[in-house]
């Protein structure tokens, strides 16, 4: 089976409803933790954070898709908050190592214990057989734009000098 690299202009129509699909969901998601005092970005950085435990600045921005800068203000305000905490790296000491606290933790657990109790009520009404297709088109359409995104990246001229 041969794969199209662009979209039939006849598809436009259907690609676009489903960006403004996928756009409506995560502003839906995100309005879930309006309550909170954290901002969408420093969830990400949590959640990663957590993910990697014991993790460099540079892993998370990384995981994250940031640059360094932005993942660093954005940890500098969770340390204030006293949401993640900063230990020397045992294998380069001019780097270090990031983790969650117990509060940052406690925060993160809220957080998506929150998302859950969202999605669930929204699709409460469903049967689990839908269920099942939301959750593998989801993770198909998930695992296909991280592939095309390193694709494209990887086909990007870089600049030499």
């Amino acid at each position: 089976m041969t794969q199209a690299t662009h979209p039939d202009p006849e598809d436009t129509d259907a690609l676009d409803d489903i960006v403004r699909s996928l756009l409506s969901v995560v502003r839906a998601v995100h309005k879930g933790f309006e309550s909170m005092a954290l901002d969408k970005g420093a969830l990400m950085v949590l959640t990663s954070i957590r993910h990697f435990d014991k993790s460099r600045p540079s892993s998370v921005a990384e995981f994250c898709g940031l640059d360094i800068s932005t993942i660093s203000r954005h940890i500098k305000k969770l340390e204030e908050d006293d949401l993640v905490e900063r230990s020397p790296d045992p294998a380069d000491g001019r780097a270090h190592l990031m983790r969650l606290s117990a509060k940052g933790s406690a925060m993160l657990a809220h957080a998506e214990h929150v998302r859950r109790e969202e999605l669930g009520s929204a699709i409460s009404g469903w049967n689990e057989e839908d269920r099942r297709e939301l959750r593998a088109i989801l993770g198909r359409l998930a695992a296909d734009l991280q592939t095309t995104a390193a694709r494209h990246m990887h086909a990007v001229p870089h600049k030499t000098t």
